[in-house]
């Protein structure tokens, strides 16, 4: 597809979407990320003709990309953490604990955006020191900043700890094609990863525990 083609399509594509035809807008988002170009609008809105047609989990993957894209667009935001809620809601225990939270902060700053603004306060901090400024109030401020922010990028890092199912899969009791399932994991539900080998994770979400392919999963 063209520019021109592409611009098209998205608008008959959102335009179905509008007029309560979400199933119909499918196939031309999906055909403007196939083409390649993939953009926050797109992603989102495929995300949301997903969720209003009953495809809860492949929505969540799609809105997970467009705030990847569009990290500040709380309306995203929003309808992702209602189709996770809709995904998970038979899965009993919420994930309630650090690494959720550092999975959340990492989709709003990124650690090595962290580790960037802390490498700028520390290197006026060391200027102001060598320079002998008087200011030294402000030297004492740039490095009560910079320390913080080095440690929320430390704390940025295990974002890499929770994952989310990309295909329905089965939750295997050992890291072997041929051991037994012990329930299938939908699509867009997000898992706490305990340790990773060659082809298996090692999961948990509350008393669930167990093994699922890599490829399967999504950080």
């Amino acid at each position: 597809m063209d520019q021109a083609q592409l611009q098209q399509t998205f608008k008959t594509s959102l335009e179905k979407l509008s007029s309560g035809d979400p199933k119909a807008s499918i196939k031309g988002f999906n055909e403007i990320i196939q083409s390649g170009v993939s953009s926050s609008d797109t992603e989102y809105y495929l995300g949301r003709a997903l969720f209003l047609t009953g495809e809860t989990g492949p929505s969540v993957i799609h809105y997970l990309k467009a705030v990847e894209l569009d990290r500040l667009n709380t309306d995203i935001r929003k309808e992702l953490q209602l189709a996770q809620k809709t995904v998970e809601g038979g899965l009993g225990t919420p994930l309630q604990h650090p690494w959720e939270w550092s999975k959340e902060l990492s989709s709003y700053i990124r650690a090595e955006e962290f580790f960037f603004l802390s490498a700028i306060f520390f290197a006026l901090f060391l200027v102001e020191r060598y320079l002998r400024t008087r200011f030294q109030k402000l030297r004492y401020a740039t490095i009560v900043i910079a320390l913080p922010l080095f440690f929320m990028g430390i704390f940025a890092l295990f974002e890499n700890r929770i994952a989310t199912v990309r295909t329905s899969s089965p939750l295997k009791e050992a890291p072997l094609e041929s051991s037994t399932a012990r329930r299938d994991l939908p699509t867009g539900t997000r898992l706490q990863v305990l340790r990773r080998e060659a082809l298996y994770s090692e999961v948990q979400r509350g008393n669930i525990r167990g093994w699922i392919k890599n490829d399967a999963l999504q950080n």
